[in-house]
């Protein structure tokens, strides 16, 4: 199974890139602590600089932190 994901770097560029990426998903970046909130089916998931978003494969989004083995189902 091949795993889509967009390491998070807190850059404009990036937020852009992952902006697209996510498809219209509702996200917030939040500042000074530079957390992305993403809406998913769990509910919102902080995602922080380093972090990873990925796309499961019934399409949906989830954060992944650094080194972690994603579950992508």
């Amino acid at each position: 199974m091949k795993i889509i994901a967009i390491r998070l770097t807190g850059k404009k560029d990036n937020l852009l890139e992952l902006s697209s990426f996510i498809k219209g998903q509702d996200v917030v970046m939040r500042y000074p602590e530079k957390v992305l909130l993403l809406k998913t089916l769990e509910g919102v998931m902080k995602v922080r600089i380093g972090d990873h978003v990925v796309k499961g494969a019934t399409g949906g989004y989830f954060a992944c932190k650094p080194g972690k083995q994603p579950n992508a189902g």
